[in-house]
């Protein structure tokens, strides 16, 4: 899966239905129930991307600064890794509303908040 870039969407539960929908395409879990693909049995990976959200009713990239994590999954041998920094273009009302919760990291690990 590549990690969202230019995508316009309605709303954020949009890009979470994309990333379901590519997992069930793609992947299947395995006897251990982790996840590999379907069309090599390589396990699955994934990366962290930084997302930024934009107004889509602007021209370019231009939006408020929030950016969030997502979890992009990817096949080692099939598919491209994905890029680490994307965006998603909402409506402005559905921006708005939305907090992101910007996280101290201890070393290299951070957690991204519980329900996004």
């Amino acid at each position: 899966m590549q990690t969202p870039y230019k995508l316009f969407l309605g709303s954020l539960d949009e890009l979470v239905h994309r990333i379901k929908n590519h997992v069930d395409q793609y992947y299947r879990r395995d006897a251990k129930g982790d996840w590999v693909c379907k069309n090599c049995n390589a396990a699955i990976l994934a990366i962290q991307a930084d997302i930024t959200l934009h107004f889509q009713e602007k021209e370019g990239c231009v939006g408020p600064g929030r950016v969030g994590g997502v979890l992009t999954p990817f096949c080692p041998n099939c598919e491209v890794e994905p890029e680490k920094y994307g965006c998603i273009h909402l409506p402005k009302d559905v921006i708005q509303p939305v907090q992101f919760r910007i996280m101290g990291f201890h070393g290299d690990i951070g957690r991204f908040p519980p329900g996004f």
